[in-house]
Parts: structure tokens; sequence; C-alpha cells
């Protein structure tokens, strides 16, 4: 799946689940997997920076990547567990929190001192989707709630994918496999 991920070129993810962000599901597809989408974790060839929540720093002089997604243009934020870092979500992509309550546990929530300073505050869910969406200048949404067997996303984000899988497909078939597996020495 973070093949397919990868070939997203814009979205909005809205996160609205009791779990922290980058473990919440679509489809059983986490959030995480979205966001590190551009790193293929498979490939021994590529050095990450980190796992976790250290891919978004870089050592110096170390040449590695920084898995933030560029495609994810916008974040809403209705529902997510707090007490875990999570605030470098906030500075690379833009971060709508849905309620004045929520953003004021995020204010008072240690683990995320400076979450609020890289984000915005809308007074509904509706609101904060259609703001995001201007922010965006997409209509591709995918939903983070939760959910296994099927993933909540917008008809264009669904159609999108559907057309993009079959590449996908060939590209994990044909190329990827093939390169892990000799990697190892499998082939």
């Amino acid at each position: 799946m973070t093949e397919l991920f990868s070939k997203i070129d814009e979205c909005i993810a809205v996160l609205d689940a009791g779990k922290w962000p980058v473990y919440m599901h679509a489809g059983g597809i986490t959030f995480g997997t979205l966001v590190n989408a551009t790193v293929d974790y498979f490939d021994l060839d590529v050095i990450p920076v980190a796992t976790g929540f250290a891919l978004f720093e870089k050592p110096p002089g170390t040449p590695r990547v920084k898995a933030v997604n560029p495609a994810i243009k916008a974040l809403v934020i209705n529902h997510m567990w707090m007490a875990m870092p999570t605030s470098e979500l906030a500075e690379n992509i833009p971060t709508i929190v849905v309620g004045r309550d929520f953003a004021e546990m995020l204010n008072k929530d240690s683990s995320n001192p400076a979450f609020m300073d890289y984000s915005v505050t809308a007074e509904n869910l509706e609101a904060a989707v259609k703001f995001a969406g201007r922010i965006a200048q997409t209509d591709k949404i995918m939903i983070f709630d939760g959910s296994f067997g099927h993933i909540n996303l917008s008809p264009s984000m669904a159609k999108f994918l559907m057309e993009k899988a079959p590449e996908v497909s060939r590209n994990v078939d044909e190329t990827l496999m093939p390169k892990w597996l000799r990697q190892r020495g499998f082939a």
C-alpha cells in the first residue's frame, strides 16, 4: 500500500479516531503509511533518517531521506489520542484542529507544546474540511477513522486510487519485489 500511497499527488487527510496519529487506520492502512509513503522501507539502498518520530530529524552531514509525504496538502484533526510527540506533523503539514475544546487540550499536552503554534482551529468538522480544501486546492480526501475492511474517502480520491492500482501492482510485481528479494539474497 505504501507504493500506492506514494503515487498520490495531492490529498487532504482527516484524522478521526481514538489512536495516536501514525497508528490511525483507513481500511486497515495506517496514517503513518501515508505520511511516510515517499520512503521505501523495503529498499536496503535507502537509509531513512530514523524510524518513528525521528524521521523528521536529519543529523548533520548524513545523507538521509526525510519521510514527510509532500502529497498531504492539509491535515484535519477531529479526534486523536495525545501524549505522544506529534508536533512535527503540524510543522510540516497545514493543520486544522476541530473545536476550541480540542485545541485547548492540545495546548496543554506536554508532549506537543508547540502543536497549536503551527495549527489553526475550526468550529466544526465541516468548516475544517472546507478550509482544508481551500488551502490544499483539492477534493481528494482520505479519512483515517479506525475502520478496517473499507476506506472512507472522497469520490475523487477513490477514482484516483482505482486508476493507479494496476500500475502500482505491476511495479511491485515486476520491479520492486525482484529488487527486494535480490537485496536479501533470495533471487
